[in-house]
């Protein structure tokens, strides 16, 4: 069915997972009327799944410089960030600054520990090294099993769920709209300055004319952006699960194998699973137990806990596993994808380097390594 339904927006947002709901705040902090189409609901895509770790410097050793740099400058945002949507929407974001502990068990485990810590240390970047005594002095409810540990003491986490809620409480509250279970169809040039977003609500056409149009729908840009502009963004599957009991860790724990985040209300996330296999939104038995097992071995007391939930989500991720935050060759219209394992971390820093080129129209230095230019296809 066709209509004729129109409504004039400056600035279209196509995503209302974390990307796009940061920008959405970032562009309606400044003043610009946006709206944000979602083509399913809000956080339906990787970050529902997440546990919320702001990481940094715990993931030194397996990033570019260029993405640690980018990173550094994102979680120098955070606090700021949370501040100011805490303050608009009067909810709690759950950040907590205490911090990362990196598991060794074993001593080939400590050799790549070391290393990390080195490669850290190389980088300007700080972590203390603790024997099994310090550890179990800050951590006393670990396994007998560790036996070192390294500690980011700069690393947070947030509760990506809250944050999303928050955002979007935000942005309306800033005069933005979200508009959920719109599909985007196209986008198309009207003229150099006009565009029209086609989506399909309910089997109804509808279109939104607007001056600019960000991109941000995650594992799932492709779809929209691949008949615009060369991208190839392909969907990582992860697995999670959330327990619940006493809180007893104080800080994230990560080892080789899994991560639990502990929230104050009890909540115990254990990821994640990095799986290659497309749109697959089955939850795996193995993928379940390998995770409790993992997490029991670091953990014991997670045995008492109680199961609440399993979670499917899928990571954006380029050829280079690098994030694309970049205007495009269509005036206009710009995307901000591909943030893997990142996309809460990257966030504010995304966010303020979209809004600096739709309105400033320059690219900031630190994101230019993300440029479209650079984006590799097959």
């Amino acid at each position: 069915m066709n209509s004729n339904n129109s409504s004039k927006e400056e600035i279209i947002i196509i995503g209302a997972g974390i990307i796009g709901l940061s920008i959405a705040f970032e562009l309606c902090i400044r003043g610009l009327p946006v709206t944000v189409l979602e083509k399913k609901k809000i956080g339906a895509g990787a970050v529902w799944a997440s546990a919320g770790m702001l990481a940094p410097i715990s993931e030194a050793k397996s990033e570019e410089s260029e993405l640690v740099d980018f990173a550094l400058y994102s979680h120098s945002l955070y606090r700021e960030f949370v501040d100011s949507i805490e303050k608009i929407s009067g909810l709690d974001c759950g950040l907590n600054d205490s911090g990362t502990l990196l598991i060794a068990m074993g001593k080939d485990e400590e050799g790549e520990l070391n290393h990390l810590h080195e490669t850290q240390k190389s980088k300007g970047l700080n972590s203390i090294w603790l024997n099994q005594e310090d550890v179990f002095e800050i951590e006393p409810s670990l396994s007998g099993w560790v036996t070192s540990a390294l500690l980011a003491s700069n690393d947070y986490q947030v509760n990506s769920r809250d944050l999303l809620i928050a955002l979007s409480k935000s942005i309306i509250k800033l005069g933005g709209k979200i508009i959920e279970g719109a599909n985007v169809d196209s986008i198309n040039k009207i003229d150099q300055e006009k565009k029209s977003v086609k989506y399909i609500i309910k089997d109804q056409e509808l279109y939104a004319k607007c001056e600019h149009v960000v991109v941000c729908s995650g594992a799932w840009t492709n779809n929209i952006a691949s008949s615009l502009f060369d991208i190839d963004i392909r969907p990582v599957k992860g697995q999670s699960i959330r327990l619940n009991g006493p809180k007893m860790l104080n800080h994230v724990i990560r080892t080789s194998d899994v991560y639990l985040v502990s929230r104050s209300n009890g909540e115990l996330v254990v990821g994640g699973t990095v799986e290659e296999k497309g749109f697959d939104e089955s939850i795996q038995a193995g993928a379940i137990m390998d995770l409790l097992r993992n997490a029991w071995k670091v953990f014991p007391n997670i045995y008492e806990y109680e199961f609440r939930e399993a979670t499917v989500g899928f990571r954006p991720a380029s050829l280079n596993n690098l994030p694309l935050i970049s205007q495009t060759n269509i005036k206009g219209v710009f995307v901000a994808t591909g943030h893997f394992r990142h996309g809460v971390l990257l966030a504010p820093g995304t966010a303020w380097a979209i809004a600096e080129m739709l309105i400033k129209n320059i690219t900031p230095d630190i994101v230019k390594p993300f440029d479209l230019t650079k984006h590799k296809v097959l």
